[in-house]
């Protein structure tokens, strides 16, 4: 009844807001691993990773019944899924390149427009 239809409804925002939670904990730690190049950011990265798939999941599973949110949160889990390769490239130019060559690279409007369109999505 109703009061299911609330606890599901609080339990979803939940799990959204620590999926943003998540995301914006990977971003954080891919830019201390770009300025620094510590290994210890992309431990914190991989971390990110495994609760934002779990929370999809848990998502996934809340959403079930309501066909346009599972096709907004597939959009959304698109999205992350650009964030994390876009972390992944920086990560790796500064591997191979430095942070010199990886400072251009941060600075795009790529990576504004994908954290926006994710908080957009999340908020929807």
């Amino acid at each position: 009844g109703n009061r299911e239809k609330q606890v599901a409804l609080i339990r979803t925002i939940k799990e959204l807001n620590e999926l943003y939670a998540w995301v914006s904990r990977a971003e954080a730690a891919g830019r201390g691993f770009i300025i620094t190049g510590d290994d210890v950011y992309l431990k914190n990265i991989e971390e990110s990773r495994r609760n934002v798939k779990e929370d999809l999941g848990e998502l996934r599973v809340l959403m079930a019944t309501a066909p346009d949110q599972l096709r907004t949160l597939e959009y959304l889990s698109g999205l992350i899924d650009g964030e994390f390769k876009w972390l992944e490239e920086r990560i790796e130019a500064h591997r191979a390149k430095g942070f010199d060559t990886v400072k251009e690279m941060m600075l795009s409007n790529q990576r504004r427009t994908l954290t926006n369109q994710i908080a957009v999505a999340i908020k929807r």
